[in-house]
């Protein structure tokens, strides 16, 4: 008998699992659980739930050796097809992962000795498409080796170092383990070690589910353990493997099975958000799925047989073809978002279709309060006032109306648990009326589905009394002077503030044992100004004295005018939880003139400027203080020319000296003597010099020199004439005549 034809459909236990919270999941099942749908919280108001998909990390431990191929003695058996459809039920396992999911694949073939990879013979993640994945497991080939246990624990201990949120390990083998190929692995050590790798905390602290499958007779024989994480079933031939693959599918990818009827008519009463149509058959085609209004395409992926290298086996000399099962042919159509009414799905030539659904359902509470008003209840560690609520939870869809009675969701049992502050514990039924109590309570429910399939929801309630208190004034503003405020003053002169309970009645004035309950270092005082406060609560019920001070005592620093101060408390009295802060106001004056400020401001902070503004004066003197040109020469060349027959030319050097005390004032231009004749010439006196702007300088005893009328600068004679201080650069020419010589003198050479 072909697989096609054999395949069934079971409803598996604990296939499907949801789990919703406000605050917090606390599972109860047996492995990590989840909600199965996308809907938006937002749009449920009053509904404890949150829609979350767990990301799942699943290491599989594939069978590739020789058994899955060929059974009996090498020389005298038959080629077998478990190989062809343990990699058909990959094909239909990886297509049915969730974008969130990852699976690693660890041959046994890999872990034969220390030649081998001794690693993960590929990595498939559900962000791929779902045709990719498919075409991943297909390129995986048989190797034909022993069944190395060494797969195994490798498989355990990657997943062991994973921070995945839920994570699986999953074994599929037709036979006993060896830890060499001749060191059988008893069948008690493998159940052994399985059962420790599912009790062990790993990675972010979460455990591993395991989850054993074995094919045929002489797999090992291990007994289940659902409530320990412990999962395992036989396919008792090929036939009864692609069922029990799909069987771990749906219980890690939380999802139910069903058969599509021939007329391809499915009438689910609940919306589902995921259906994943499963045909077999040569040539099929899974087309829309339509309903009496809209019309839905699936994402499709084909998976079927596929082929794998010949095998060479130790002691058979010529090597050995695999054998696929051409039978496998399918297609599998994704479908999202399907409304709660008949649909009719589109199938072409398929010998039997089953249908993985996902119910668009999420699990959750309802309280309502006596006045019939559902409480919010999306806000963590939610505040509500003490009082009868109305307790409602359950699965609901995506109207957020309680589903009951639904068979898409089997036979659903929940109950309900309230915590109280002090630990007292409380049954509750679904639409029983609480008394919720002053303190932080707990609201916890679970429930079981389908075939033992677990949900859970916890609501974190914060029940206090609603009864609010403020601060306030009746007095004017209280009036300080600036100058007295460097320290507190006495409480007599303080400003009073009172205190007081919001009712609905009225407002009043707290009782002596409540105003026990308050302590004065919860109140606070707060204000923009530059201001420090004191506060004492008295011992008189509701009166509270504030005491201002200029901040670290320097009255200086005091904002004067009217001063703005927010009084409140971080906690209140017994019965007030919430305080309203209350805005009051004092006037400080400004009593301290204006000389005694700018003493204060000279002697804090002034004398740094004033330094400051010193230096940068003396700064801008030097920058622009005249100074004498830098090419002016120390002792300038002289040259003279004969003005009588008889003279010999001459050359010889002046002296150019500045007045060293004049370069280190600021501002003052530079002043020196400069002499243009050779030293001892008589009948001329030395330039008396002063820097002038432009690099140019200043002869200020020009009249002195005019008398004599014997010099000229550039051709321009100094004598009784000039009334202006001539100027000149040092590349000037300077010109001194006398009968027998002329000299000329150019400072700058």
């Amino acid at each position: 008998m072909s697989l096609v034809s054999a395949f069934r459909a079971p409803v598996m236990a604990a296939a499907l699992a949801l789990s919703v919270s406000a605050i917090a999941v606390t599972d109860t099942s047996a492995y990590e659980s989840q909600s199965i749908t996308s809907l938006d919280q937002n749009i449920c108001e009053g509904q404890a739930a949150e829609q979350q998909q767990t990301p799942v990390q699943i290491n599989l431990v594939l069978d590739d050796s020789g058994s899955m191929i060929y059974e009996g003695k090498q020389d005298a058996g038959r080629a077998v097809t478990r190989w062809s459809v343990a990699d058909y039920s990959m094909q239909v396992f990886v297509a049915l992962m969730r974008s969130t999911d990852q699976l690693n694949v660890y041959r046994l073939s890999d872990f034969e000795d220390e030649n081998a990879s001794q690693r993960e013979v590929a990595t498939i993640s559900g962000a791929e498409s779902a045709q990719d994945r498919v075409n991943r497991v297909r390129d995986i080939d048989f190797l034909g080796k022993f069944t190395a246990y060494g797969a195994v624990a490798a498989a355990y201990e990657n997943l062991k170092k994973s921070d995945a949120k839920e994570k699986w390990l999953v074994i599929l083998t037709d036979g006993a383990f060896y830890s060499a190929p001749k060191t059988r692995v008893s069948p008690e050590v493998v159940e052994q070690d399985l059962r420790e790798f599912a009790s062990q905390p790993s990675g972010d602290g979460g455990n591993v589910n395991v989850a054993f499958l074995g094919l045929g007779s002489k797999a090992p024989t291990i007994k289940t353990d659902p409530g320990n994480r412990f999962f395992t079933d036989r396919a008792v031939d090929s036939e009864d493997l692609l069922g029990k693959v799909t069987d771990f599918a749906n219980r890690i990818f939380r999802r139910e099975i069903v058969n599509l009827p021939d007329a391809g008519k499915w009438n689910p009463d609940i919306a589902m958000s995921r259906v994943d149509l499963f045909a077999q058959g040569p040539n099929v085609e899974v087309g829309e799925a339509k309903t009496s209004t809209s019309t839905f395409t699936p994402q499709n992926v084909n998976v079927s047989w596929s082929s794998n290298p010949p095998i060479k086996f130790a002691r058979k000399p010529q090597k050995v073809q695999p054998i696929p099962d051409k039978t496998l042919q399918g297609k599998i159509g994704t479908f999202t978002d399907l409304p709660a009414e008949q649909i009719e799905f589109q199938v072409e030539n398929a010998v039997n279709s089953s249908l993985f659904y996902t119910p668009n359902v999420f699990f959750g509470f309802q309280l309502t309060d006596p006045d019939g008003v559902q409480v919010d209840l999306q806000q963590q560690s939610q505040e509500i006032p003490p009082g009868d609520y109305t307790v409602n939870y359950g699965f609901m869809d995506e109207s957020c109306n309680f589903v009951s009675d639904s068979p898409f969701l089997g036979d659903v049992q929940s109950q309900a648990t309230l915590t109280q502050e002090d630990g007292r514990q409380t049954s509750v039924n679904n639409g029983d009326v609480v008394t919720l109590e002053r303190g932080d309570t707990i609201l916890t429910a679970e429930a079981s589905f389908l075939s033992g399939s677990r949900a859970d929801a916890s609501v974190d309630l914060n029940v206090r009394n609603t009864t609010t208190a403020l601060f306030r004034t009746d007095t004017a503003a209280e009036v300080f002077n600036a100058s007295q405020m460097g320290e507190f003053p006495s409480p007599e002169d303080g400003l009073r503030v009172q205190f007081v309970i919001v009712e609905d009645a009225g407002d009043r004035i707290p009782t002596a044992e409540e105003w026990a309950t308050l302590d004065e270092k919860d109140l606070t005082a707060t204000s923009d100004a530059a201001m420090e406060f004191l506060i004492i609560k008295e011992s008189e019920p509701g009166q509270i004295t504030l005491l201002p001070r200029a901040p670290g005592g320097d009255v200086y620093e005091a904002t004067t005018g009217t001063v703005e101060v927010e009084v409140g408390a971080t906690k209140g009295i017994q019965g007030t939880e919430n305080v309203t802060p209350g805005l009051v106001s004092i006037e400080v004056i400004d009593d301290i003139d204006g000389f005694d400020r700018f003493m204060n401001w000279l002697k804090q902070s002034g004398w740094k400027w004033l330094l400051f503004l010193l230096g940068l004066i003396l700064l801008a003197g030097y920058l622009f203080k005249k100074r004498f040109p830098k090419n002016m020469k120390k002792n300038p060349s002289i040259s003279g020319t004969p003005n009588q027959v008889g003279t010999t030319p001459v050359e010889e050097r002046g002296k150019f000296r500045p007045n060293s005390g004049r370069k280190l004032l600021p501002f003052v231009a530079d002043t020196g003597t400069l002499t243009y004749v050779p030293i001892g010439t008589s009948g001329f006196k030395a330039f008396k010099l002063k820097a002038g702007p432009g690099k140019s300088m200043i002869v200020t005893n020009y009249k002195a020199i005019g008398e004599k009328e014997n010099v000229e600068i550039n051709g321009n004679p100094i004598d009784k004439e000039t009334k202006r201080p001539p100027t000149f650069r040092a590349n000037s020419t300077i010109t001194a005549s006398t009968p027998q010589m002329t000299y000329d003198c150019t400072p700058s050479q």
